[in-house]
């Protein structure tokens, strides 16, 4: 039970660091933005979208990579990318869900 409880403590401490580092990412890119048209709403839903996508990396890395500043480089990556990242991974279910209802 003990070793339980260490497991869902590192995959907490893991899932804190991740959001805190795609939201450090977006908000360099934000910063870094030439866009004078973002307001500060838009700014917050880009900052969400960025946790939330540096989260799901960086548990879907923790399978494939083993050093953990590797790991955290990628999640950064994949916050400041989170627009393109989802998109891509929203292009990749559309194109399964035609696939799914073409055969049926």
């Amino acid at each position: 039970m003990n070793s339980e409880k260490t497991l869902l403590e590192t995959f907490l401490d893991n899932t804190l660091i991740s959001a805190i580092i795609g939201a450090a990412g977006m908000s360099c890119r934000l910063l870094l933005s030439e866009n004078k048209e973002i307001t500060i709403w838009i700014a917050i839903r880009h900052i969400i979208a960025a946790m939330l996508t540096a989260v799901v990396v960086g548990h879907a890395a923790s399978d494939y990579i083993s050093t953990e500043s590797t790991r955290y480089a990628l999640v950064g990556v994949a916050g400041y990318a989170a627009p393109e990242v989802l998109d891509a991974c929203l292009k990749l279910v559309r194109k399964h869900i035609e696939k799914i209802t073409k055969k049926g």
